[in-house]
């Protein structure tokens, strides 16, 4: 008797969204040669090293949450089967989160080896939150942007745009009373503010919300069959 051992990850890399596995990994090895060109220059590689683990990822783990379940060609088939909405949901940013944590692990390995210190950036605790907490509001984001929308590629815009305005405006965010909790990215940035572990609580429930608003949308079937 055939037994179907098809996991999500192996049923996705076979469809046309295998293209989201490579964009890490391509951008993965794109700062891993510019760091190696920098090695010399320490303050450079600490900038660019910082950059890619607390302002990059989360912008791709918005892109990847955007396209996780939109871009499925065969998502009515899945509606169909018994798998519940928080089953596809959990699967989905599994896949994301995997791969967003092997791009920075392996990459701060790399940092290791090269000796860049990032200790001015907190201990390796506080270096792992700088990415784990605005990778989970903007893959949140970005899922249920999508789903809000049934459009893969307004999410994409959303996230790109509030990414864009952070950063842009990262000194008025830093500066006002209300939008510094809202601020993505102060634990690569401005790592040093008394007020980050509040913006770290705000930018977790912003998540939490975004995920069960998410979840939500994707009970109801029949927005997008």
């Amino acid at each position: 008797m055939n037994t179907n051992t098809t996991t999500p990850f192996s049923y996705r890399m076979r469809t046309h969204q295998s293209g989201q596995f490579w964009l890490p990994a391509a951008i993965w090895a794109f700062f891993v040669i510019v760091i190696g060109f920098f090695g010399k220059s320490i303050p450079s590689a600490v900038e660019i090293s910082i950059s890619y683990i607390g302002v990059v990822l989360p912008l791709l783990g918005g892109i990847l949450g955007a396209y996780a379940i939109m871009d499925d060609p065969v998502l009515e088939l899945h509606f169909s089967s018994p798998r519940s909405a928080i089953q596809m949901l959990l699967e989905r940013t599994i896949i994301i989160f995997g791969l967003l944590t092997i791009s920075a692990i392996t990459f701060q390995i790399f940092l290791h080896l090269l000796a860049v210190d990032l200790s001015p950036y907190g201990n390796t605790w506080m270096r792992q939150l700088a990415w784990i907490i605005p990778c989970l509001t903007l893959t949140a984001l970005g899922t249920f942007a999508a789903l809000f929308s049934t459009q893969s590629t307004t999410g994409v815009m959303l996230v790109g745009m509030i990414w864009i305005v952070e950063l842009v405006a990262r000194g008025w965010f830093l500066g006002h009373p209300i939008a510094r909790y809202f601020f993505l990215f102060g634990g690569a940035l401005a790592p040093t503010v008394d007020f980050l572990n509040q913006n770290y609580i705000v930018l977790i429930i912003l998540g939490i919300l975004f995920f069960g608003s998410a979840w939500c949308l994707l009970k109801n079937q029949e927005r997008y069959i």
